[in-house]
C-alpha cells in the first residue's frame, strides 16, 4: 500500500520520540530504537513499559488531582524501596499505591502486518491486543495488560510487595513480546 501520509506520520512521530527521549521508559528505550528501525512498515506511537507508583490525593477516584510521590519501573528496585511506606502518612489526604500495567501503540502498514504485531502479543501473554483501521491508511494496534490495580496504605508490606512481583512478570511478558516483534520483517 502506498499512502503519502504514512511516511509523514511515521517521521514526525519519530523525530517527537527523538526530541522527547528523556521521557521514555529507560528499560523500554532500546527495544523502541531498534523496533522503529526495522523499517518503514511499523512504528511505535506511544509506549510504556509498566510501573508501580505511590500516589497521594484527596480521591482516589480523582487521579488527575493526584501527585506521583515515587514511581518504580524496575521490580527490583521496587522491592527495596516499599517496605518505607507500609505505615506511610502524609496528613493531606489519601496515600495509594497503583500498578500500572505495560501498554504499547504501534502503527503499521498493512492488516497482516497488524495480525501478526496482534500474534505476538498474545503469544507472548498479552490477551489485550487488538488492531483497527487508521484514517487515511494503515493500522494502529495497541497492546496492553489487563490488570490495573490499586492499593490504599496502610496495607501489609506482602500486599505491596506482591505488586512488585506482578511489575516483574510484565516485564517478562515485555521481553518475550520484545523478541516476537524484532523478528517482524517488512515487505
Amino acid at each position: 500500500m502506498e499512502c503519502r501520509e504514512w511516511s509523514k506520520n511515521r517521521e514526525e512521530t519519530l523525530e517527537r520520540l527523538r526530541e522527547h527521549t528523556q521521557l521514555v521508559d529507560y528499560d523500554i528505550k532500546e527495544f523502541l530504537y531498534k523496533f522503529n528501525s526495522i523499517g518503514d512498515c511499523m512504528y511505535t506511537t506511544s509506549s510504556c513499559s509498566g510501573r508501580v507508583v505511590v500516589l497521594t490525593g484527596e480521591d482516589i477516584f480523582n487521579k488527575r488531582s493526584a501527585k506521583i510521590v515515587e514511581a518504580w519501573h524496575d521490580p527490583k528496585e521496587c522491592k527495596r524501596k516499599i517496605t518505607n511506606y507500609y505505615n506511610y502518612n502524609t496528613n493531606t489526604g489519601i496515600t495509594w499505591f497503583s500498578l500500572q500495567p505495560p501498554i504499547l501503540h504501534i502503527a503499521v502498514k498493512d492488516m497482516e502486518l497488524a495480525e501478526a504485531v496482534v500474534s505476538c502479543a498474545v503469544t507472548s501473554g498479552f490477551i489485550r491486543a487488538g488492531y483497527k483501521k487508521m484514517k487515511p491508511c494503515g493500522y494502529h494496534v495497541e497492546i496492553a495488560a489487563h490488570d490495573k490495580l490499586h492499593v490504599i496504605l496502610p496495607a501489609p508490606t506482602r500486599i505491596l510487595t506482591s505488586l512488585c512481583e506482578i511489575l516483574s512478570r510484565y516485564k517478562e511478558k515485555l521481553q518475550r513480546l520484545e523478541d516476537c516483534l524484532l523478528s517482524i520483517k517488512c515487505n
